[in-house]
C-alpha cells in the first residue's frame, strides 16, 4: 500500500511539472514547436504502470489544463481521455516493442494530438497567403479548420 500511495505522488508531482511546463510563456515561434508535455508524461506512465492513471483522472487532468490555459473547456480533457483510452488498450502492443521504438512513435503522433496543432497550421497557412503561395495557404487553413472542433483557429484572430 505504502509504494502505491509513492507512485501515485510521483505521478502527481511529475503531471503537476508537465502542467507548469506547459503554461510557461514562450515567443511566438518557439510556442508553436511546444510538445504537449502533459500528454507525454501521461502516455509514459499508461504504459509503465497499469491501471493507475484512470479515464477520470486523465478527464480532471483535462478539465484543470483547460481552465489553466483557458482554452476551449473539454479540448484537453477530451484528448487526454483518448490518449489514456487508446494506451491503455494497446499497452501490451506497445510494450512488445523495445524503448526508443516506442519512442518514435509516440513523438510520431503526438504533434497531431495538441489542441494547438491547428493554430500552428493555420499560422503557416497565414504566412503562405501573405508570401505569393494562396492555394497552399487556404489549403493549410482549411486543414487547420478541419482539426478545430468550433472552426475557430489562431486564438482570438479577428479579420479586419
Amino acid at each position: 500500500m505504502n509504494s502505491r500511495r509513492d507512485r501515485l505522488s510521483v505521478i502527481f508531482i511529475t503531471i503537476a511539472a508537465a502542467v507548469v511546463l506547459t503554461l510557461l510563456p514562450l515567443p511566438p515561434l518557439l510556442d508553436m514547436m511546444r510538445p504537449y508535455w502533459v500528454a507525454l508524461v501521461i502516455i509514459y506512465w499508461c504504459l509503465e504502470t497499469q491501471d493507475l492513471i484512470p479515464l477520470g483522472m486523465a478527464f480532471t487532468i483535462g478539465i484543470t489544463l483547460d481552465l489553466l490555459s483557458a482554452s476551449l473547456l473539454g479540448l484537453h480533457a477530451l484528448s487526454l481521455v483518448i490518449i489514456v483510452y487508446l494506451v491503455t488498450r494497446f499497452r501490451a502492443r506497445l510494450r512488445f516493442f523495445p524503448p526508443w521504438q516506442q519512442a518514435l512513435s509516440v513523438l510520431e503522433q503526438i504533434p497531431s494530438m495538441s489542441p494547438s496543432y491547428a493554430d500552428g497550421i493555420a499560422w503557416y497557412g497565414d504566412a503562405l497567403i501573405h508570401n505569393g503561395r494562396p492555394a497552399e495557404g487556404l489549403a493549410s487553413v482549411d486543414r487547420a479548420v478541419e482539426l478545430t472542433p468550433n472552426g475557430r483557429v489562431l486564438g482570438d484572430f479577428q479579420p479586419r
